[in-house]
C-alpha cells in the first residue's frame, strides 16, 4: 500500500480497515475515531494516520481470531462495510436533493424542454428577421451587386443582435413543443 494514500472520510477508512480484515463495528470504529484518528490539514486522514489508529486503537485482524470467530467477525465485518456503504450513498442522495434544491442540478427533461423553447423562439425570430428587414437588406444594395458585402454585414447585425437575445434569454418556461 502507498504511504501517500488518502481518505476523504471517515467512512472510507472503516471500508478500508474492513477490507484488510480488522475486525470493528462501525459504532465502536466512531467511538474510538473520537480519539484515535485526527485528520491532516486538508481535512483527509492519510495512511499513517490510519496505522496510528489501528494501533491506538487496539484493532485485531480476523485471522488472529480462533476459526469460530473468525465466521462471527467475518459477518461482523460485511456488515460493517455495507452500513459504511449504505451510509455514503444517503450522504450522496442528500447533497444531490440539496444541489437540486439549490437550483444546481435540474432534471434532464426540464433541460430539454427550456433548449426546445428556445430553439423554437430562435427559429421564429430568424424567420421572423428576414420578413421584417427584408426591405432594410435590400435598400441598403440597391440592387447592386458591388455592394453586397454592405448587405452581408447588415445581415449579419441583425443575426448577431437576434442571437446575443436568445442567448440572453434567461429560464423560458417550456410549454407544448413546436411542429415547425
Amino acid at each position: 500500500m502507498s504511504e501517500d494514500r488518502t481518505f476523504k472520510s471517515k467512512s472510507e477508512v472503516l471500508t478500508y480497515l474492513v477490507a484488510q480484515g480488522y475486525i470493528i463495528k462501525q459504532s465502536a470504529f466512531y467511538e474510538k475515531a473520537k480519539y484515535w484518528l485526527h485528520a491532516d490539514a486538508g481535512n483527509t486522514f492519510t495512511l499513517r494516520a490510519v496505522e496510528k489508529f489501528i494501533q491506538g486503537a487496539d484493532l485485531k485482524r480476523a485471522e488472529d481470531e480462533t476459526a469460530s470467530g473468525k465466521e462471527a467477525g467475518n459477518a461482523a465485518l460485511r456488515k460493517a462495510a455495507a452500513e459504511a456503504t449504505e451510509r455514503e450513498e444517503r450522504a450522496r442522495l442528500l447533497e444531490m436533493k440539496r444541489q437540486q434544491m439549490e437550483g444546481e442540478l435540474v432534471k434532464w427533461v426540464d433541460v430539454e424542454n427550456m433548449l426546445t423553447a428556445r430553439a423554437v423562439n430562435l427559429h421564429a425570430g430568424l424567420k421572423n428577421l428576414v420578413r421584417s428587414r427584408i426591405e432594410d437588406f435590400v435598400l441598403a444594395v440597391a440592387g447592386d451587386l458591388d455592394r453586397a458585402g454592405e448587405g452581408m454585414r447588415l445581415w449579419e447585425k441583425a443575426i448577431d443582435e437576434l442571437l446575443d437575445r436568445y442567448a440572453r434569454e434567461g429560464e423560458i418556461k417550456a410549454g407544448a413543443r413546436s411542429a415547425s
